[in-house]
């Protein structure tokens, strides 16, 4: 998926977090509001899966995870 400035821009000026993924759970944007909320820094998330960025997290465990399961079955 590519993002452009544009959709950039409106997901930073939302004043709720925004963490987005891709298929295989791979962060693909990180607004600053959930960076805040998480205590982490956007550039060392961008890239990174939910696994890797959350550790106590399991694949039956997280809802992120499920929700990415259904949608493959689609």
């Amino acid at each position: 998926m590519e993002w452009s400035k544009h959709y950039e821009w409106v997901l930073n000026m939302v004043h709720v977090g925004v963490h987005v993924v891709d298929k295989n759970g791979m962060t693909v944007f990180y607004n600053q509001t959930m960076a805040d909320i998480d205590g982490m820094e956007r550039e060392k998330v961008i890239g990174k899966t939910i696994f890797h960025l959350y550790p106590s997290l399991t694949g039956e465990t997280s809802t992120l995870n499920s929700a990415l399961k259904e949608a493959s079955k689609q």
